[in-house]
């Protein structure tokens, strides 16, 4: 067969193919005819007329699909239109009315989802509140399940973060006698009785920091009523001239308060005073042995060797 029969007879083919609304099929063939005879004008002109008839048809579909989902937009469906629409973009992903509807689309759905957002929030915090009022600890319950079932959802967490908030103001509120008292240790456990609530709650970091003020405050007292009361006890040490004990509540003393002055003072005095002391003593001692001894070598001089 020569190349023109062979041309025809492919020509027919197509044309048979295009009757059958075998689109994709007769492109199929243009495009291997091509390959053999790229410049053959009647397959170029063929591939040409598969590509118009492509378009007509494309077109046809689109306007039939958008006659059916043209009762979407008034039901407010915007999802479903967003999967059609993108299923026609396939057809003619150029088409400026698909796009300029794909748009509109995406507007309106955005909106009803916002909207959605905002009636399911005041819904949830309507139900919230009520359970706040008649009982907390079921909230406490639901609160966590919110969480849970909703990771990650910025909406979700700022709602429940609202009401472990209420309940933690609740129950400081209820605490007030508790949390206002020198009872630092009962103070601490109800912390952390609050933080299985909500650890990162504004409320518990200012209780926490109160606490350890508190603290300060008491370890202060107790820590100038310990250098007042020993100060009072070093006077009366040294008039006592126990110097030993005067060194040792001294020494205390600059434990707690390595700067004190007085107590610095003091002990060096006691120091000093307690050297002295101890060195008369020893001197007296010394004399008496020196006395017992001629006391007894006059007794009995027998006892001692002369050298």
């Amino acid at each position: 067969m020569s190349s023109d029969a062979f041309i025809k007879q492919a020509e027919r083919n197509i044309n048979l193919l295009l009757t059958e609304k075998k689109y994709r099929e007769a492109y199929q063939k243009c495009d291997a005819l091509l390959q053999q005879f790229p410049d053959d004008t009647a397959i170029l002109s063929l591939k040409e007329r598969v590509e118009s008839d492509v378009k007509i048809e494309n077109d046809r579909v689109i306007s039939v699909k958008l006659d059916k989902i043209a009762p979407l937009w008034g039901s407010g469906d915007y999802a479903l239109i967003l999967k059609e629409l993108k299923g026609l973009l396939k057809l003619d992903a150029n088409s400026a009315k698909l796009n300029s509807l794909y748009k509109k689309a995406q507007k309106l759905y955005a909106a009803k989802v916002k909207e959605m957002e905002e009636d399911f929030q005041a819904e949830q915090k309507s139900r919230l509140q009520k359970l706040f009022e008649e009982s907390p600890d079921l909230l406490l319950d639901e609160l966590f399940s919110l969480d849970r079932n909703n990771p990650g959802n910025p909406k979700v967490y700022k709602l429940t973060t609202f009401f472990r908030d209420k309940i933690i103001k609740q129950k400081i509120d209820s605490k007030a006698e508790l949390v206002y008292s020198d009872r630092f240790d009962a103070i601490a456990n109800f912390i952390s009785e609050l933080k299985r609530i909500d650890e990162k709650n504004v409320r518990i970091a200012e209780l926490e920091s109160m606490l350890r003020h508190w603290r300060n405050d008491e370890q202060f007292n107790q820590k100038s009523e310990f250098i007042y009361n020993g100060r009072q006890h070093l006077e009366t040490l040294m008039k006592l001239k126990k110097y030993d004990k005067a060194m040792q509540v001294a020494k205390e003393i600059l434990k707690i308060d390595i700067n004190n002055k007085f107590a610095k003072k003091i002990l060096k005095r006691a120091e000093r005073g307690f050297f002295l002391k101890t060195r008369d003593f020893a001197i007296k001692s010394i004399e008496s042995s020196y006395n017992d001894l001629d006391d007894e070598y006059n007794v009995d001089k027998n006892k001692f060797i002369k050298l």
